[in-house]
């Protein structure tokens, strides 16, 4: 009788939340607009449309870059789902881009379309001008970027303007066999310093707009390129679970193996580059050791199969950190010392990461420490090519690696997303230096 009269209820209460009535009222409390809102950003929804629309904060999209100065970048975004599952769904995200020394106003535009949630048929389509990084990995966050700009003065981000057009469709076509692929048409554009503002440190000078100190502004020649690319990412084992209107799918104990594809095709669309680039990947993330803990691991190698003409956007770019602060995030997939842009390379290369998280494994052994809840992690990473693009500046030899040590699950109550390390970084049997590098995603 109990359970009875308990279905009743929430079968009742149900009913009320899903009433045009109920959700009318909600959505008109939640969209008012209110003066915080032009600070921390705004959302207005249609919960009966399952719409949305949105804006960012002041914090995301007001930066400072020596390129452009002071500068406002806008990324409107708006999406429309099918239902509470959101099964199928329009996404739009837009970006408008103005400098304030540059004087110069860019925008894009990126539209999303899933079309099932079984196979995840996704086609996305983006266009526009914008000022990126040379690596498209981004190395570097707006947000500390414009810090070490305008209170130390270090310009570590590095960028360029792209036109371009992209189309990419992606989809499961059998389970643990996902597979994408996409055409770009771009041009490329040299940008130079517009600003050498900065709140300290007035007599310290900017580094030009280039990947190396040593290289004169603009350091490349305008160009098009038409690429086409193909991934696949394979999982052996990987099961499923079937519902109404979607799958979940879930990894098995094996590691997950990527496939990169690229090919730049001459002659289309003005297209000057002419090469083909492959590089595989295996990762595996949650590697469980008991009461030991978990690691995880990535090893990547690749290579142009013919490299007629490649930019250098094009090149392999290791993802490396210049600042005491890193991304806990991309540690996996990143160096904690080495320089973004000296040890990019367009010859064969490997590198590898390996990092273990104890868990507590030895501090919780520690009466007193346990209480701060700190965890141990510790790893290593390695990087190896025959040429890279500094090497005529600098006379370090390969391979580059590193140590690291340190505490994660730093913080105060149920905050906790600090993490420090001590990283020892080394070019063959010859220490590079030591530092300590501060873990938040900025």
């Amino acid at each position: 009788m109990e359970e009875s009269v308990d279905y009743v209820r929430k079968d009742s209460l149900q009913r009320i939340w899903k009433s045009d009535v109920y959700l009318d009222s909600t959505d008109a409390k939640r969209n008012r607009f209110k003066f915080e809102n032009l600070i921390f950003g705004y959302t207005w929804r249609n919960s009966k449309k399952h719409i949305t629309v949105r804006y960012p904060s002041v914090t995301d999209w007001v930066q400072f870059n020596t390129v452009q100065g002071w500068l406002f970048n806008v990324k409107p975004e708006f999406s429309k789902y099918d239902g509470e599952r959101r099964t199928r769904f329009w996404r739009a995200e837009g970006s408008i881009n103005y400098g304030f020394s540059e004087k110069i106003l860019r925008g894009g535009l990126r539209v999303e379309r899933r079309f099932e949630s079984k196979f995840y048929s996704n086609l996305e389509l983006s266009g526009g001008i914008l000022p990126v990084q040379f690596s498209d990995k981004n190395p570097i966050g707006v947000g500390l970027n414009t810090l070490y700009s305008v209170l130390v003065k270090r310009n570590y981000m590095k960028l360029y303007e792209k036109t371009f057009v992209k189309g990419e469709f992606s989809r499961y076509l059998a389970p643990g066999l996902w597979m994408r692929g996409d055409a770009e048409w771009s041009r490329r554009k040299a940008l130079e310093n517009n600003s050498n503002f900065s709140y300290f440190k007035k007599d310290r000078e900017y580094l030009p707009n280039a990947p190396l100190p040593d290289l004169p502004e603009p350091f490349f020649i305008t160009h098009e390129a038409f690429i086409l690319g193909l991934t696949a990412r394979i999982r052996v084992g990987e099961t499923y679970s079937s519902y109404p209107k979607f799958r979940t799918y879930e990894s098995s104990g094996w590691p997950e193996l990527l496939l990169i594809y690229r090919k730049a095709i001459p002659g289309v669309g003005g297209s000057d580059m002419d090469f083909d680039f492959f590089q595989a990947q295996v990762r595996k993330n949650g590697i469980g050791w008991g009461l030991a803990g978990y690691s995880d691991l990535n090893v990547s190698g690749g290579l142009f199969l013919s490299d007629k003409n490649v930019s250098f956007v094009d090149w392999h770019h290791a993802m490396g950190n210049q600042t005491i602060f890193g991304k806990p995030g991309d540690y996996i997939r990143s160096f904690f010392l080495m320089p973004y842009y000296e040890y990019s390379s367009s010859e064969p290369f490997v590198q590898a990461h390996f990092q273990h998280h104890l868990q507590g494994w030895l501090l919780d052994k520690i009466p007193g420490l346990r209480k701060l809840n700190l965890k141990e992690v510790f790893g290593a990473g390695i990087y190896y090519t025959n040429a890279t693009y500094g090497e005529t500046f600098r006379s370090n030899d390969l391979p580059y690696w590193e140590l690291n040590v340190g505490l994660e699950n730093i913080g105060v109550g149920f905050f906790r997303a600090f993490r420090i390390d001590v990283v020892a970084g080394f070019f063959g049997k010859e220490r590079y230096k030591t530092g300590v590098v501060i873990g938040i995603d900025l």
